[in-house]
Formats: structure tokens, sequence, C-alpha cells
């Protein structure tokens, strides 16, 4: 099956996990509850983390380093990939405390499922699929570490996986490793990827913030 450059992209979860990062307002119902009827999503971001300025994506995906062979082609990658919805980090860059600190981050993307037109009517299964092995192809020495039976809620669709990779970044002196919890999700219109970052090997851990943010995911 021959896939274009662009569609490849589109298939691949993003990393995306980071240093600290520069808050921005978006639209939440309260301090911390998002709501996107047009997309039809729900959910809320943990207490005293931060939203990322779209600016600021281009630039920590500009200063990531990506595996052996997508170095090269970093800029026309940038230029394919769909900006997420929302990205949320723990820390933000204007805190001196945090300067070239690991920050766990969620990031939240949403795509339509015409936009997969392309694989021929393929299983949610099927797009999980080959997304894995797109994601697996550019971050440092991803590993998937378990994966969770599927499973419905109210009508959803689920898949999930836990895995790992090594995080490089011009601004840090040596790799970090980092865990990687993904969750997508199948509605009648839309896939939905739930993307989330921390390191124990940093001590930074956010499973309890993480469980509270899965736990509040709606879809309306």
């Amino acid at each position: 099956m021959g896939i274009g450059r662009r569609k490849f992209v589109k298939m691949a979860s993003l990393s995306l996990a980071g240093l600290g990062v520069n808050p921005v307002k978006a639209s939440f119902i309260n301090e911390n509850m998002y709501v996107n009827s047009k997309l039809g999503i729900m959910f809320e971001k943990p207490d005293g983390w931060t939203i990322i300025k779209k600016q600021d994506f281009g630039e920590m995906f500009d200063k990531q380093i990506l595996d052996d062979g997508w170095e090269n082609f970093k800029n026309e990658l940038k230029e394919d990939l769909d900006e997420p919805i929302c990205v949320i980090a723990k820390y933000y860059a204007e805190d001196d405390r945090y300067n070239e600190q690991f920050s766990p981050s969620i990031v939240v993307e949403v795509t339509a499922k015409s936009d997969f037109n392309f694989l021929e009517g393929a299983s949610f299964n099927k797009v999980a699929e080959i997304s894995h092995q797109f994601t697996e192809s550019f971050l440092k020495d991803f590993k998937v570490l378990k994966e969770y039976p599927p499973y419905s809620i109210d009508g959803v669709n689920f898949l999930e996986y836990d895995a790992q990779y090594l995080f490089e970044h011009i601004d840090l002196k040596e790799p970090i490793l980092t865990e990687l919890k993904v969750i997508k999700a199948e509605t009648e219109n839309y896939f939905y990827d739930f993307n989330m970052h921390q390191s124990k090997a940093k001590n930074e851990i956010a499973d309890i913030e993480f469980t509270k943010f899965k736990n509040s995911l709606k879809f309306l």
C-alpha cells in the first residue's frame, strides 16, 4: 500500500514531550475544563498545568531531536504536521525554577475520519496499528511496554498502550528516558489521540494527573 509523505505524517502520534513552555489563555469554560462542541470533546486539564502557545509548539518541535533519518527532513515534517488542538504542560518557561527541566505533558489531537479515506475503509484497529508503526519510526529507541485490551465506553471505542523512548533536545545535556501513554478513541466522525509524557528517570511523574485526565474525557 503506497502512502505519500503527508499521509504518512498524519498517521503518527506526536511526541512533544518537552522542557518548560509558556502559558496561554484557551477556550475553557472554567479554569480547567475544556469543551469543544465542534470536535465533540470535553476534558479537564490537570490543576496548575498550562497550555502551550501555538508559536511555542513550533519551537518545541524545532528543538526536539528525532530518530535517525527524520532529522534531515524536520522542516518538511513540521510543515506536514497538523497542529494538535491542545498541548498541556506542567511547567512553563518564564519560571526560572524550571529552566532546562523536563516537563510532563499531554498532547490532544483530533482528526476527521474522512481524512483517512485513502486507507479504503480500514478499521480503527488498522489505523491505530499503522499510526504505531509510524510513531516508532521517528522516536528514538521507541518500545511498547504494555498493550491493553480494546474497550468501549458509551459507544466510544478505545485502544491504549504504554511505551517508552529517549527524548533528546538541543537544550539538554543528555537524552531523557521518557514514558508515553497513548490512548486512541473512535467516534462516528473522528479519531482522537491523547499522548501523555512523563519521565520517571527525572522524577517527573504524573500518573495521578494522567488518570484524572483520562477519567475526565467526555465525547459529545
